[in-house]
């Protein structure tokens, strides 16, 4: 995903669980592929794999 930025951890779960920001919003991250795509699971658990894969700043 290139938006000029390096993703926190946080903004990669948001944008894997499918949740809105500004952010998300000027980068239209709803057309990106992926977006979502771990709607269905919970935040948190999201966040702590993002995290123990060493993704994210």
């Amino acid at each position: 995903m290139q938006i000029g930025i390096t993703p926190s951890s946080a903004i990669l779960t948001r944008f894997l669980t499918g949740m809105t920001s500004p952010l998300a919003t000027s980068s239209k991250f709803r057309q990106r592929a992926g977006f979502g795509s771990c709607a269905d699971i919970r935040y948190q658990q999201v966040l702590s794999k993002v995290t123990q894969l060493g993704f994210g700043a």
